[in-house]
């Protein structure tokens, strides 16, 4: 369970950039597919970093 933190930062960087970058669900999200991409990869780098900060200042025990 320590870990689900850190690999839902990536699932969202990897949905966001997928948005971005790709055409995945392209006929389903269409209007603010930019948008949606950029808080994604947003929100899952805060998360990730969150993650780092905390882990570091347990010495390694999340």
């Amino acid at each position: 369970m320590k870990w689900f933190s850190l690999c839902m930062s990536v699932m969202y960087i990897v949905l966001g950039c997928a948005l971005l970058f790709t055409t995945v669900l392209r006929d389903v999200i269409d209007t603010y597919r930019s948008g949606l991409g950029w808080v994604l990869v947003g929100y899952g780098a805060l998360r990730a970093g969150l993650w780092i900060r905390r882990w570091w200042s347990n010495d390694g025990s999340v």
